[in-house]
């Protein structure tokens, strides 16, 4: 196995250990949009955690963050925010893995609160676990 993968999947499985979320046995998935809210988002750095932007969620297609505001669209089936303007509409095609509050993740962990994890549509695309921020739902 490629030690980066490794890496990078225990350090997501170390911040999602430490974020009160345990393991289960089935997947749930909701069709329920993200929830309208505040999100405290931290970069996922092998030399620990790092605060980053808030991210708000101000409608089914309106976002904000670093004080600027952009559109998304949101897939139920996949899960995943699609950013088409904004700050997170980037050129490496970043997206928005959502778990809405008492789901289970992917890997089949029950989520305590709602979550968004950015990432890259690359590595969602290809199964790899990459996280380049984690984004709780405070309120």
């Amino acid at each position: 196995m490629n030690t980066k993968k490794l890496l990078q999947g225990l350090l997501t499985l170390a911040f999602i250990s430490n974020s009160g979320i345990s393991y289960g046995q089935t997947n749930k998935v909701s069709s329920a949009s993200p929830i309208k809210a505040r999100y405290q988002c931290y970069r996922l750095l092998i030399s620990g955690n790092q605060v980053a932007d808030d991210l708000y969620i101000l409608s089914e297609n309106q976002y904000k963050t670093m004080n600027k505001t952009g559109a998304y669209s949101y897939n139920p089936k996949s899960k995943t925010l699609s950013f088409s303007s904004g700050p997170l509409a980037v050129t490496e095609k970043w997206v928005g893995v959502y778990t809405g509050k008492g789901e289970r993740t992917p890997a089949g962990g029950k989520t305590i609160s709602a979550f968004i994890e950015i990432r890259r549509l690359s590595d969602v695309n290809a199964g790899n676990l990459r996280v380049l921020q984690q984004c709780n739902c405070v309120n």
